[in-house]
């Protein structure tokens, strides 16, 4: 019995099918200076690249300084220092030539456009690595400053920075520590991750905490998204399931497992809220 992020399964048979690696791959660094400029940007990357398009990584302005400031890296645009938005767009397939020239296409696009104000190509696989390694830093970087209070959301896309602006707005008057918000993530699935860090400070405060995840849930309900993007339930945000299912719908999840798991042995503490009034179950 496994746990996914809306759903339950037993699997009695796995078979792993893994793809060759892409002998052609092109990535790009781009700087846009508003959201519905990224919002260009995806749409024409979906329509020039296709099936090649590979990642769509979003990394907002205050992230992407955190990160070139504690691993004492330059910005990568050193002429553009308050770009709001940074994109990581990246094309995998199997002919270069072929692939090379949809990159090229997508490029000219945003720039004949004005979606982008800058960008930059990788020409070789160290330079690949660099842009990635910057988006890979994004969470580590985020630890150094402060304690994180971490969420994996799915959102609208277009919902992105009124969501995050809300919040700040929310949380504005906060008296128990300097919050910082740090935000990047998987635009073209509207994944996002928010990150908010109390600076300087390393322990976790539960006040803190129920205050910020009572504006995250509440904005996040209020724009049809879900507090579980690509990490599922687990045992954090699975008390949210109340608010989000009718007691019946809960009620029936909860005698599907009891089938498969009578004695709750299986990852047990997951996902279902096991203190909620419609689980306790009569054998």
């Amino acid at each position: 019995m496994t746990n996914s992020k809306r759903f339950q399964m037993l699997v009695t048979r796995a078979a792993l099918l893994c793809p060759r690696l892409p002998s052609s791959r092109c990535t790009t660094l781009l700087a846009c200076d508003s959201f519905d400029d990224v919002l260009n940007v995806l749409e024409v990357a979906k329509k020039s690249m296709g099936e090649i398009l590979a990642a769509f990584e979003f990394i907002d302005g205050p992230t992407m300084n955190l990160v070139c400031q504690s691993r004492s890296k330059p910005l990568p645009f050193p002429s553009f220092q308050d770009c709001p938005y940074y994109l990581l767009v990246e094309s995998h397939g199997s002919c270069e030539e072929h692939d090379q020239a949809k990159m090229d296409k997508f490029l000219n696009t945003l720039f004949d456009e004005d979606y982008v104000v800058d960008g930059i190509i990788a020409s070789s696989l160290k330079q690949m690595n660099e842009m990635w390694y910057l988006r890979e830093a994004c969470n580590p970087s985020c630890v150094s400053r402060g304690y994180v209070y971490k969420y994996d959301l799915s959102l609208p896309i277009p919902e992105f920075p009124r969501f995050i602006e809300q919040l700040k707005e929310a949380l504005s008057d906060s008296s128990l520590c300097s919050l910082d918000f740090f935000n990047w993530g998987h635009v073209i699935d509207g994944n996002l991750h928010c990150n908010i860090v109390c600076r300087d400070n390393f322990e976790l405060n539960s006040s803190l905490k129920e205050r910020i995840e009572h504006y995250v849930f509440e904005g996040v309900k209020g724009r049809g998204g879900s507090m579980s993007a690509e990490h599922g339930l687990g045992q954090q945000k699975r008390k949210y399931m109340p608010k989000l299912h009718r007691p019946e719908t809960l009620s029936k999840m909860h005698d599907i497992k009891y089938i498969f798991d009578p004695n709750g042995i299986l990852n047990p503490g997951k996902y279902l809220p096991q203190d909620y009034r419609c689980f306790e179950r009569v054998p």
